[in-house]
């Protein structure tokens, strides 16, 4: 969002941030890799048109294009300068787990994939799944279920959802 960094800046100094989350809800990114999966989620959600729907996507991805690196990676470097924990969210791939690892992620948060939350366990970081996944037994939006990644060993923290 281009009000990322702004927002951010309302918390320094605050001793009470004690954990910071990465994300990109933009379409086409991590969760929303599939644009049509995307579509069905929150197109319906916002109740929008088809073309408004399309303008709202190209807005969000133009942000995306023009602020989520530099905002990840100025977030990273604060928190790991006043020791606030970081958590990367809804990692889908292992290229999003490698550079988790190298921003000093410590908490994969809501991996997408199996693949992802083995990746991020495998890189010691503590693996985050909602406690309503376990509970319905999938994921509200169809990415891995919290009961696969237990069974697997891949899950170590659970969450009241949708906020850590």
């Amino acid at each position: 969002a281009p009000d990322c960094l702004t927002a951010f800046a309302n918390f320094d100094g605050d001793e009470r941030v004690r954990l910071a989350s990465l994300m990109d809800h933009a379409p086409g990114q991590r969760q929303f890799v599939n644009l049509e999966t995307y579509a069905y989620y929150y197109q319906r959600k916002l109740k929008l048109t088809d073309r408004d729907f399309q303008k709202f996507c190209e807005k969000r991805m133009a942000e995306s294009a023009r602020n989520s690196s530099p905002n990840r990676s100025f977030i990273a470097a604060a928190c790991q300068e006043r020791g606030i924990v970081l958590a990367s969210h809804d990692d889908a791939t292992v290229g999003h787990v490698d550079e988790a690892i190298e921003q000093g992620v410590r908490v994969a948060e809501f991996p997408t994939t199996e693949e992802a939350a083995r990746a991020s366990k495998e890189a010691g970081l503590g693996v985050l799944m909602g406690a309503p996944n376990v509970m319905r037994g999938a994921s509200h939006s169809g990415n891995v279920s919290a009961r696969t990644l237990a069974g697997n060993g891949l899950l170590d923290i659970l969450s009241s959802d949708y906020i850590p």
